[in-house]
């Protein structure tokens, strides 16, 4: 049978097998997410109920400390006077802030409200009868009074308890507490998904859409819109119903609206709260449960077409390895049939090739041996470059020392020996890290002190400042800003920028060179100006080449900006170069700072 037959069925009956699979995965999929989207959508509505709980209790106990204060019972006993009212209404007023209530009002015997928080309104409840409220009578019997529904003078949606107040045994009026219900359907928009709370009439009484508010989910029979228009709890002639239907089965229970509302099919999780008669009801949209089975079953599907593709590419692979054996096979047949015709061939061409390879290696030790001496002849040169300024300070710090000790200062002497050593530890360090050149060092990079750098750059300078007759001025830094690299390598990059910098000013009066230390957020720049003659523009794109140098001879290799470029590049920053338009050059050490991550990483 051809190789493409064998491809082609084997393709085809991968894709039964894997449309058959996905329609398996899609439906395993699906009970994942929805189990997934039921933990989550507890775990809100635990939240959600803990927040209505917390602000039920926080009202709860208020009626009942205000209506045992004395001047709560005066006015309803008929002892106030109208000053008495009057501070009444705004001690209401006061605590209705502080506890951040909606309303506190005090009912009569008669269901009139006769002192109120919003007496300064002009929605006040003063003067109006409610009667008709279920906490009015509850409370008039004795008992405290619990209800929900909307102010028919507010026209907001609130919670009431009253308290009832009580002479020689007797309730002889009420107080009342309201609050909304508004801030707390404002603390549901931070979560992804719809909230509701029904009545035990399925009325939708809070929501986190307002267009369900007043909604019922299934429809109302004639004797509850009675009730509910004696009552007045709710606009009976606004409410709506939903034409929801709710279905409850092993794994999920769902409520689908209506094709009027789009026929949405929604995943429901719910939760009774006793302390109030309602249901808070969270509710997921089923198409994103959907959304996402498909999406995990497509990816599952694509790694299975891959895994396929590849097996059936291994396939082939190895029917083309077993062509390829059987060619090779009728290849080594015909070979052995000639392989007596073509021997003195082979003898002749086998000694050719084994002197072309004689020759071959002679060539390449060769060019090792060349390549040794080259590298050995640079380091050379870069050694005698970057030490000639240590070894400098060393003979004036010698020289101080001995003048010290015929002055019997042998303190003075100590200190310069002192700085003999550290500067020889210093050219140690040098010698290792000129290897940056060819390779990146294995110095490991942390964090320096910019200050402690710029100072041992001042120290070692001062040979060649008092040689040259030069001013080096530095630009003051804080002691605790660091960057990213190495103190002695960083040094080496400065000295060698001043040492240029003076070069340039040869033969100029009061020469002076400039370290600028710009701060930004992310990195440090460290400007080295002098005042000669500046870069010519020609030559901008070579000076930091090897051995590329506009000195006269035995002035200098070349290797120094080199050298110092390739060491910032190890710290992670940069050098450039540009002229300065007052003239002279200014070259560019830019440094990397840690942050905090870098930090502690270090």
């Amino acid at each position: 049978m051809p190789s493409y037959v064998v491809r082609f069925t084997l393709l085809l009956a991968a894709l039964i097998v894997l449309g058959g699979s996905a329609l398996v995965g899609l439906a395993v999929a699906e009970r994942y997410y929805v189990r997934q989207t039921n933990i989550q959508s507890d775990a809100t509505l635990r939240l959600a109920a803990s927040g209505l709980s917390g602000a039920l209790q926080k009202f709860e106990s208020v009626p009942k400390l205000l209506a045992d204060h004395p001047s709560v019972r005066s006015l309803l006993d008929g002892s106030a006077t109208a000053s008495d009212l009057d501070a009444l209404n705004e001690k209401l007023k006061s605590v209705a802030s502080e506890v951040g209530a909606s309303d506190i009002y005090v009912l009569n015997a008669t269901g009139l409200a006769i002192a109120a928080s919003n007496f300064d309104k002009e929605t006040t409840f003063i003067g109006n009868y409610y009667t008709f409220r279920p906490y009015y009578s509850d409370a008039m019997q004795g008992n405290q009074g619990r209800y929900y529904a909307l102010g028919t003078s507010s026209q907001k949606r609130g919670f009431y308890f009253s308290e009832p107040v009580m002479l020689d045994g007797s309730p002889i009026g009420v107080l009342a507490v309201k609050f909304t219900v508004d801030e707390l359907e404002l603390k549901w928009n931070g979560f992804n998904h719809d909230l509701i709370v029904t009545d035990p009439d399925g009325i939708i009484f809070m929501s986190s859409r307002s267009d369900w508010l007043f909604s019922a989910i299934n429809p109302l029979s004639h004797e509850t819109l009675s009730r509910l228009r004696d009552s007045k709890r709710y606009p009976v002639d606004q409410l709506t119903s939903l034409g929801a239907t709710y279905t409850e089965g092993t794994n999920e229970a769902r409520l689908t609206f209506s094709q009027d509302l789009g026929g949405a099919e929604y995943l429901v999780r719910s939760q009774f709260m006793p302390e109030a008669n309602w249901t808070l009801h969270i509710l997921t949209d089923r198409s994103l449960v959907f959304r996402q089975s498909v999406q995990a079953t497509l990816i599952a599907g694509l790694i299975v077409l891959l895994i396929t593709i590849l097996t059936i590419a291994l396939l082939a692979w190895r029917s083309r390895q077993a062509q390829h054996i059987r060619e090779q096979e009728e290849a080594k047949l015909l070979l052995e049939e000639r392989v007596a015709e073509r021997t003195s061939d082979l003898q002749r061409e086998i000694g050719e090739r084994i002197q072309a390879e004689r020759d071959l290696r002679k060539a390449q030790n060769e060019l090792v041996q060349a390549g040794k001496l080259a590298a050995l002849g640079q380091m050379s040169a870069a050694l005698s470059h970057e030490l000639n300024q240590p070894l400098s300070a060393v003979k004036s710090y010698a020289d101080n020392a001995g003048a010290f000790l015929d002055r019997n200062r042998p303190d003075d002497a100590k200190a310069n020996l002192s700085h003999i050593s550290a500067l020889t530890d210093r050219m140690a360090q040098i010698s290792n890290s000129l290897r940056n050149f060819a390779r990146k060092p294995r110095e490991q990079i942390g964090l320096v002190s910019l200050a402690a750098v710029l100072k041992d750059v001042e120290q070692i300078m001062v040979g060649r400042l008092t040689e040259t007759k030069a001013t080096l001025r530095v630009s003051p830094v804080v002691s605790d800003l660091t960057v990213i690299g190495g103190h002695v390598r960083l040094q080496q990059v400065l000295v060698n920028l001043v040492n240029n910098a003076l070069d340039a000013m040869e033969g100029q009066p009061d020469p002076t060179v400039e370290i600028t230390v710009i701060d930004t957020a992310e990195q440090v720049d460290i400007r080295v100006k002098d005042h000669g003659r500046g870069i010519d523009d020609d030559i901008f794109e070579q000076i930091f080449d090897p051995f590329f140098t506009t000195k006269g001879v035995n002035q200098g290799l070349g290797l120094g900006l080199s050298i110092s470029f390739n060491i910032l590049r190890d710290f992670g920053g940069n050098l450039s170069a540009t002229n300065n338009p007052e003239g002279g050059a200014v070259f560019i050490a830019t440094l990397v700072k840690p942050i905090m991550d870098q930090e502690a990483a270090e």
